[in-house]
């Protein structure tokens, strides 16, 4: 058990040394256009994000609003439609011209 804890140590020393060691690499090595081309998008998506957070902060609840109008709105439609279709359903069961009921007209 203690030989495992030993091997994982070691390997955990072993990884952060390397990562170390990359970071401080790339932390000395000269600004290329390929990462100023990379902060310049990531400066743009934080700038999209920001533009996203003041239209939902200024607009967020009139369009929850709507949103919820428009899903009460299309059920009831479909509440409606069921609605109609069990009361004609009754009335054509109570009616004479149901095969059904055996009465012929």
């Amino acid at each position: 058990m203690v030989m495992m804890y030993k091997i994982v140590e070691d390997f955990l020393i072993l990884e952060y040394k390397q990562s170390y060691n990359s970071y401080k690499v790339l932390e000395f090595e000269p600004v290329s256009e390929l990462s100023i081309e990379v902060k310049n998008l990531e400066n743009e998506e934080v700038q999209k994000f920001s533009e996203m957070e003041e239209f939902w902060s200024t607009y967020g609840p009139f369009s929850s609003i709507i949103v919820i109008l428009g899903t009460l709105a299309s059920c009831l439609s479909i509440v409606c439609c069921f609605n109609s279709f069990r009361r004609n359903l009754e009335i054509y069961e109570e009616s004479p011209f149901n095969p059904a009921n055996g009465s012929q007209v």
